[in-house]
This record gives C-alpha cells, structure tokens and sequence, in this order.
C-alpha cells in the first residue's frame, strides 16, 4: 500500500487530473471503474473521457510521500492550476478541505500578478466552456436552487466602479449580442415563454413606492434625453 499523490492524464490533450491517497493503486482503481460506468463526480473528467476513449488515458504515480505529507504534495502539484480547464480536470487547489495553505495561497498571489493570458490561450479556454464542454450543458437548475441563489443575493449593492466595469464589459464589441439580430423564429420563442405564468411578474403588481420609482427613472431618462438632443441641436447651429 502507498500513499502519495497519482495523475490521471489525457495523452491526447494533456490535461490532468492530479489527487492523493493513502493507497494510490486502489484509488486509482476507484476512478477507472466510475469513468467507465460514466459515473465519476468530476464531469469535466467524465465528459473527457467519453469523448476520447479509454485508451488515451494514463494513470502515474507523480510521488509516494508519507500520510502527513499529503496536502502539501497535492497543493504542490495542483497549484495554480486548478481553475484553468485548458490544463486541469481539478476543480480545487487540493490539500484538505479548508483549501490553500496560507504559503500556497502567497505563492499563488504572486505568481498571478500581472499575469495576461495570450490570446490563443484565452480562445482555448472559451473553446472548453462551449456545447457540451460546459458543466452546465443541457442542465438547468432547479426551483430551489433559483431559491437559494436569489436568497444570496437579497441585500447586497454593487459598488460605483463595479457598475461601471460591467457597463463597459457590455458594450459594442464586448457585448455577445453585438452585430447579432434575433430570428424571427426566437424572437416568437422568447415573446411564448413570457406569456400567461411564464411571465415572472404573473399574478404580481408593483407597490406604490415601486410605481413611483419607476415614474422617477421614466422621466429623468427623458429629461436627459431632452437635453441631449437640444445641445446637439445648438452644436449644429
């Protein structure tokens, strides 16, 4: 029995899946045999392996090390890259449950300043988030979970600066829809799913106070445009 940490590797893209185990050879077996029932809890992982086939992948031993040692020697060979789906299968840091050591975690912070992706690796990483690359492909979540996630957001306010990036995030070119135009077929879809009880606000009215903010922000929007268009009237004269 050794104890150390394993790599499931993808010889045809290079990608990795990197862990640890008191007994390396049965963990290893542990995560054949969930890959080829299509069953293994990391789907990137899975999706991976269905795609390519058994035969490109490898099972290594990266280094035998002693059960204190474990978290350390994983968070060595995860690393950084753990978030970067173009090169790991690894969905955390590694080490124990509580994440990065605090070392790690300076090292990490370090290494990430300044640092730009090129192009070609940043097309990379959009190819690997696209169609059925994307864990959330053909997925949607359920009623509580849209529950919770509107719970989480209740009561917190996004900074000035932050408004203003994901404003400028959106525009022109930036924007996904930019030079797009809708079908007629998805416009008819969109207009359908917001009918009857579809529509989020069926059944439901605006309170007075929500009635008059929007009658504020209606006639400042107007106003503004007022002014615009009468300085662009004085511009031209």
């Amino acid at each position: 029995m050794k104890s150390g940490i394993y790599e499931i590797l993808n010889g045809e893209t290079g990608t990795w899946y990197r862990g640890q185990s008191i007994d390396i050879e049965k963990r290893l077996s542990q995560h054949r045999k969930s890959l080829q029932n299509g069953t293994h809890y990391n789907a990137h992982l899975q999706r991976s392996w269905d795609k390519w086939g058994e035969e490109v992948f490898s099972f290594h031993v990266l280094e035998e090390c002693d059960e204190s040692q474990l978290n350390e020697r994983e968070e060595y060979w995860v690393g950084e890259w753990y978030n970067d789906p173009s090169i790991s299968f690894n969905k955390k840091a590694g080490g124990d449950a509580a994440g990065f050591s605090e070392e790690t975690k300076r090292k990490i912070s370090q290494i990430k300043k300044g640092k730009k992706f090129s192009e070609e690796h940043k097309r990379k990483l959009s190819e690997t988030k696209k169609g059925e690359n994307n864990p959330f492909y053909g997925k949607k979540h359920t009623v509580e979970a849209i529950d919770k996630m509107s719970e989480a957001q209740k009561g917190k306010k996004l900074s000035k600066e932050t408004r203003r990036k994901m404003s400028e995030a959106k525009r022109g070119e930036n924007n996904v829809f930019y030079g797009k135009k809708h079908t007629v077929e998805a416009i008819d879809k969109m207009s359908e799913a917001k009918k009857g009880e579809n529509n989020p606000f069926y059944g439901k009215k605006h309170n007075a106070e929500t009635r008059r903010k929007i009658s504020e922000a209606q006639k400042a929007y107007w106003q503004k445009r007022r002014k615009e268009k009468e300085l662009a009237k004085k511009s031209l004269q």
